[in-house]
């Protein structure tokens, strides 16, 4: 027979808890900052400081691509990229020569996935990679295009590349 009330016992395993109403309980859930209802604004960083979402290509087999311009006092810009992909064991970097800045104008940024090679062991968790590239003061537009390599194969030729990003360049 079970009994209810103050002196009621609970069964072995189990605890009673009793929620009593304290000055403080009360005063924290009168205050106007509480409220749950108040949206509470978001401050986003200026536009210049914010990495911008790219479409990724079907053949670079990577999750995400974002980039961001930034252009100094001076006028030099830095190009900043990141990619997400899949696992672990990738490098990224600016390949050799850095890039070709055209007559009209536009500068052509080249960077370089290398991709573990198939025998590899890599840890199965989405990775972050990232790269920076240094845009001529002549420039007035910047393309970027990553080429995927994977480690432990022979090329011939250089695999193809794609295009990441584009930017407008106002100095």
């Amino acid at each position: 027979m079970s009994r209810s009330g103050p002196g009621a016992r609970c069964r072995p395993g189990h605890n009673r808890t009793v929620l009593r109403p304290t000055p403080f309980l009360l005063l924290a859930l009168a205050a106007p900052g509480c409220r749950s209802d108040v949206p509470v604004p978001l401050e986003e960083p200026p536009a210049a400081d914010r990495m911008l979402d790219h479409p990724v290509p079907e053949g670079l087999e990577v999750l995400a691509a974002r980039s961001r311009l930034t252009v100094g006092e001076g006028g030099g810009a830095v190009l900043s990229v990141e990619l997400d992909v899949h696992t672990g064991g990738h490098g990224f970097t600016v390949a050799d020569g850095e890039g070709v800045l055209g007559e009209d104008g536009v500068y052509v940024a080249i960077l370089d996935l290398m991709a573990p090679g198939n025998d590899e062991i890599v840890t199965q968790a989405v990775e972050t990679l990232s790269s920076a590239v240094e845009v001529p003061a002549a420039a007035t537009r910047c393309v970027v295009r990553v080429r995927r390599w994977i480690r432990g194969w022979s090329y011939i030729v250089a695999p193809e590349s794609f295009v990441v990003a584009e930017h407008e360049i106002r100095r």
